[in-house]
């Protein structure tokens, strides 16, 4: 029985129910077989990078262990010195939370205010790094906590610097009694020049230099817009390290 080729539109002997001739049913399954491989070999591909993504990130974290903790150089940094009357409205005592939600009394928000001004006027340059805050309280009386305003500072701090307080660090918090002039002196330290941020696999503070173009593209944005994700965040360093290979053994008979 003769049949007409779905591929090539040639005649041909039917010798079963199949739909192409002899020659082009070869060429399909070669192509179906070819097509099956790149599918594996793109499987497999992606399986092994993400098994090497897991053991860098396991010899990182193993490496992080050894990282020291970071401490402010006097010799090297720079920053700013501000010294505002001094209020017991930045003691956290004076914030209510009320249906999940935090609420500040308008002495609270002034205060805040006035210290946020204070450290706008000055127009210090601060980078996207970790930040020392050196704060002495110089109280009329001994009935506050210096430890209550540390949050408040840090909220004030933000607002007028623009860095999240997550790279904040205290320094020094310190109080004194001084009944002839009550004040609160706060220092705010850094050491860096330039922009940082942390690697997520050793978790290691580094400048944006440390990291490919693509992701400092990323943090520039996400620096430029005030915030927002910026992706994933991996140093050089630790994409260069080297995945040891597992050395197969022929079995001889």
């Amino acid at each position: 029985m003769k049949k007409i080729c779905v591929n090539c539109q040639k005649e041909y002997e039917r010798k079963n129910a199949r739909e192409y001739c002899p020659e082009c049913s070869k060429l399909i399954k070669i192509a179906l077989s070819r097509k099956r491989n790149h599918e594996y070999d793109l499987r497999r591909g992606k399986q092994l990078k993400r098994e090497k993504h897991q053991q860098r990130r396991a010899i990182a974290r193993e490496e992080s262990a050894n990282n020291e903790i970071t401490e402010y150089d006097s010799t090297q940094g720079h920053g700013i010195v501000v010294v505002v009357p001094f209020t017991r409205d930045f003691s956290k005592n004076k914030i209510m939370v009320a249906n999940g939600r935090i609420i500040r009394l308008k002495k609270t928000n002034d205060a805040m205010a006035l210290l946020r001004d204070e450290i706008a006027e000055i127009n210090h340059k601060f980078y996207q790094a970790k930040i020392w805050l050196d704060i002495n309280i110089f109280q009329p009386d001994h009935m506050g906590d210096a430890l209550n305003y540390v949050d408040t500072f840090a909220d004030a701090i933000q607002n007028a610097i623009e860095i999240n307080d997550r790279w904040y660090a205290i320094k020094n918090l310190n109080w004194q009694i001084d009944k002839a002039n009550p004040r609160l002196v706060l220092r705010i330290l850094q050491n860096a020049k330039e922009h940082h941020a942390i690697c997520q696999f050793c978790g290691t503070e580094k400048p944006f230099s440390a990291f490919n173009e693509a992701t400092q593209k990323r943090l520039n944005a996400q620096i430029e817009n005030g915030g927002g994700r910026s992706g994933q965040k991996i140093c050089l360093n630790c994409k260069a390290i080297k995945i040891p290979r597992v050395k197969t053994v022929k079995i001889t008979k």
